[in-house]
């Protein structure tokens, strides 16, 4: 005699024949993130948990039925059985496309609805099916609702994915949650806290598009487990299969492509005719691959049934030549620099059409005559050279379009980044899973807040000039995670993390001369008998 019985998960149900109960349930849903800095966690998890109860055709519960989980991905098969009031439960890894090839419906829920946790899931699909600016798959979290960027008064985005780096700018730092400040959004990788912690901002490590399963940002409510928050996006990472998979892409982006800034055209020329600020030559270009499957060696029993070890391999590079932004200064003169103010432009005095500051009218007092300085004794040699590290002008002031800047400047900078990503999954039986993954970055970019002088924020024309020397980051880190799951019985597993993050930061002059006190001649005395050897960073205005 045969026996219909029905299996409800997650609200889907379908039927199954025979007394006892075997069937093949899908993906992971409902992804419960937990991470610990650098050092073992017990308490916390990155598995997902699926549960359903079995039933039979009068809508009976049915103990003790027999329940098998597959993973369509690679193969691997748990089993347990449903306890006395028919319910079952597994523990999940999250970011896997397919668990079963009977229900399909839970492994892309997007919103939970068995809790009252407020997250929203970006899974692979969308992932590769929505745009975004960089490669970075935390950029996701601007189409969240709750989301907001932070421009304070200015009319411009806090992200704009033009500058994929390590520990730079990046999403996590530059979005409000629900009104929180940016420093509440917090963000893991395979339970790996990856977040700057110099400054609550940046990531050490990139949540790259093609190396992710999937993303899910907790806004409210989720559970205990999680350590952070009280925005938390959690990351998992991809992982391989019973079949080989890989692909090899490009990304590429060019200025030519590109609308020209206003702020470029609005520069004005220099004498030759050629534009004091032209269109910035940008380029991206990301070439990268990766690779997942079993791990097999050829004419050994290693893994011959392709369901105990699997490894994902991905490399991206990033070359990129950012647009560094436009330069608008006032700066002083050959003239000035020599103690003469009296410079007539247009039949007006030159520092008439300069823009505010400091600049109200000619010098006076004793050591001036008519705006001149009365004698080349009275200028302090340290405030000479000082003054001579500025940029001499190239622009009129008193044409239209300059605001009353007489230097402009517009470049691009280097920023290029290598990524590489590998993970290691082993089955060691239906209830021991252990994973390792392991990411490395190395830049090296031309850091982008080199200026000497600079204004007022809130100012779109806000007074900069490049530092002498571009400063040079060399930077280097490393996360590793370690993920042990046991699964003792139907209702209660152990999970044991481990995760190390390393995040080096080195800064360095290109060229040390340009800026080192000795090689300038400055010999003025430092506060607290410090002894700094290059020039300050930030200069008085005029």
């Amino acid at each position: 005699m045969t026996r219909n019985a029905t299996f409800s998960i997650f609200n889907i149900d379908f039927q199954r024949k025979g007394s006892m109960a075997a069937v093949g349930v899908l993906a992971a849903v409902l992804c419960a993130l937990a991470f610990l800095g650098q050092s073992v966690a017990l308490a916390q998890t990155t598995s997902a948990t699926l549960t359903g109860t079995v039933f039979d055709a009068s809508g009976a519960v049915v103990p003790g039925a027999a329940v098998t989980l597959k993973n369509e991905a690679s193969g691997d098969v748990r089993s347990t059985k449903s306890n006395g009031e028919g319910y079952f439960t597994f523990k999940l890894e999250p970011g896997l496309a397919k668990e079963t090839v009977v229900v399909e419906a839970s492994s892309v829920q997007i919103t939970p609805t068995d809790s009252g946790e407020k997250s929203t899931l970006i899974n692979e699909h969308i992932m590769q099916n929505v745009a975004i600016v960089g490669q970075n798959a935390a950029e996701f979290v601007k189409i969240m609702p709750g989301m907001a960027m932070t421009g304070g008064v200015l009319n411009q985005s806090s992200y704009s994915a033009t500058d994929e780096r390590t520990g730079g700018n990046h999403p996590v730092g530059s979005f409000s949650a629900n009104g929180t400040r940016t420093g509440a959004l917090d963000i893991t990788s395979d339970g790996a806290h990856i977040i700057d912690p110099g400054c609550n901002c940046g990531q050490a490590m990139n949540t790259n598009p093609d190396m992710t399963a999937e993303l899910k940002v907790m806004t409210s409510n989720f559970g205990a487990d999680e350590a952070k928050g009280p925005v938390v996006i959690s990351a998992i990472g991809k992982s391989g299969g019973q079949q080989f998979h890989g692909e090899a892409y490009v990304y590429a982006r060019n200025w030519h492509l590109d609308a020209d800034d206003p702020q470029n055209k609005d520069a004005g020329l220099l004498p030759n005719g050629t534009p004091v600020a032209p269109k910035p030559k940008t380029r991206y270009f990301y070439p990268g691959f990766n690779i997942g499957g079993p791990v097999i060696i050829p004419g050994t029993q290693l893994n011959h049934n392709r369901d105990k070890l699997f490894f994902f391999y991905g490399m991206e590079y990033y070359k990129q030549d950012v647009d560094n932004g436009v330069y608008h200064a006032v700066v002083p003169t050959a003239a000035m620099r020599q103690g003469d103010f009296t410079q007539m432009l247009n039949g007006k005095p030159y520092v008439s059409y300069l823009n505010g500051g400091g600049v109200t009218g000619l010098p006076g007092g004793s050591d001036f005559t008519n705006g001149k300085i009365n004698s080349s004794n009275l200028i302090n040699p340290n405030g000479q050279i000082l003054t001579n590290v500025y940029p001499l002008p190239n622009l009129d002031p008193s044409l239209p379009g300059t605001h009353g800047f007489n230097y402009a400047q517009a470049a691009t900078r280097y920023s290029n980044m290598l990524q590489e990503r590998v993970r290691v999954d082993y089955n060691l039986s239906q209830t021991l899973k252990l994973y390792v993954s392991y990411n490395h970055q190395h830049d090296n970019a031309q850091e982008s807040l080199d200026t000497l002088w600079t204004g007022s924020a809130n100012s779109w024309a806000s007074p900069t000039t490049p530092y002498p020397t571009p400063i040079i980051q060399t930077t280097n880190s490393d996360v590793v995670t370690a993920n042990l799951t046991k699964v003792i019985s139907p209702t209660l597993t152990n999970e044991v993390i481990f995760s190390y993050t390393y995040l080096n930061l080195p800064n360095n002059f290109a060229d040390p001369a340009k800026v080192e006190r000795g090689s300038l001649g400055l010999n003025y005395n430092l506060l607290f008998s410090s002894t700094a050897t290059f020039m300050p960073r930030r200069l008085c205005h005029l």
